[in-house]
């Protein structure tokens, strides 16, 4: 998931300013990969969280079934 959004905005910064870095440099480029992963993980994680949870819940029968252990 880092090499996949690191490779996402070295892409979408090809010819984009970013920071005070100047368009179309390798700098740029990469100063926008490290910004999409530090942003995509953490806002990934806090927007992943809900779903994964609801779907812990619909299917806390059958992923944390009790075994009978006598």
């Amino acid at each position: 998931m880092v090499s996949f959004l690191f490779i996402l905005g070295i892409i979408m910064a090809w010819n984009e300013q970013v920071g005070s870095n100047e368009a179309g440099t390798w700098l740029a480029r990469f100063d926008s990969g490290f910004r999409m992963v530090i942003f995509g993980q953490i806002f990934g994680g806090i927007f992943s969280f809900i779903p994964m949870l609801m779907v812990n819940f619909i299917l806390r029968e059958v992923l944390f079934e009790e075994k009978n252990i006598k």
